[in-house]
C-alpha cells in the first residue's frame, strides 16, 4: 500500500484552514492535512523532516502570505535554504486571497513556488494539485 500523501496548510485564519480541510478531503479523502497557523512552527517541523530519514517530507505546502509576526515571503527565504533534494517531490503553492499583480510576480521569483492559487480553494483547483498540474491562470 502506498503511503499517504500529505499536505501542510500554513495559513494564520483558522476558518480558512478548517473549510481548506474540508475541502481537500471531501475530494481526496486519503490526503493527510496537517495545519499550522504560523510560519516560525511549519519552518521548524519541515527543517527537522529535511534532516531525518525517518519522516516523509510533505508533497504539497499551501502557503498563505499575509500573516502576523513571519509571512509568508519570510517563509519562502528559509525554506529555500532547505536542501533541495528533501523538497524535490514537494509542490509549494502559494494560497492567498490576494490577486495582486506584484504580489503573483514576487512568488515567481522563489524557485520553490510552482502556482498561485486563490482563496478560496475549489474542487477543481484541488484536483489538478493533486494531479501535478498547474492550474492557475496567475502563474
Amino acid at each position: 500500500m502506498l503511503p499517504k500523501k500529505k499536505l501542510f496548510l500554513i495559513d494564520d485564519d483558522t476558518i480558512v484552514c478548517y473549510l481548506t480541510k474540508l475541502e481537500i478531503n471531501d475530494v481526496f479523502p486519503e490526503i493527510e492535512v496537517t495545519k499550522f497557523e504560523n510560519v516560525e512552527e511549519a519552518l521548524v517541523i519541515l527543517k527537522e523532516l529535511s534532516s531525518s530519514n525517518h519522516y516523509k517530507f510533505p508533497d504539497f505546502i499551501l502557503l498563505d502570505i499575509n500573516m502576523p509576526t513571519l509571512d509568508g515571503w519570510d517563509f519562502l527565504t528559509e525554506y529555500e535554504k532547505i536542501s533541495s533534494t528533501k523538497k524535490a517531490s514537494c509542490k509549494l503553492m502559494m494560497y492567498s486571497s490576494s490577486i495582486d499583480t506584484l504580489e503573483i510576480a514576487r512568488s515567481k521569483t522563489f524557485p520553490s513556488v510552482v502556482d498561485y492559487i486563490q482563496k478560496p480553494i475549489n474542487k477543481a483547483a484541488i484536483t489538478a494539485i493533486m494531479n501535478g498540474e498547474i492550474n492557475s491562470p496567475y502563474f
